[in-house]
């Protein structure tokens, strides 16, 4: 993720960092990245845990530490 937050002293703050993070973390691709940052900007929390449920799923995958170790 250093790559993505260096710009920003490694602190989110564009939406299009919430993208790239979903894309590197959990393989998701731009069009589901892009549903992910939506439902984060319209703080809609039916599909925020749709999305949650994907992104955990994907970052299990890739065998991303879910408490960030």
């Amino acid at each position: 993720m250093e790559p993505i937050l260096k710009e920003t002293y490694g602190v989110i703050v564009y939406q299009e960092q919430v993208m790239q993070i979903a894309m590197a973390v959990a393989s998701f691709s731009a069009g589901q990245a892009d549903l992910l940052r939506r439902a984060m900007g319209k703080k809609n929390p039916e599909a925020i845990e749709k999305e949650r449920k994907a992104f955990l799923e994907g970052a299990q995958k890739n065998k991303v530490n879910r408490k960030g170790q």
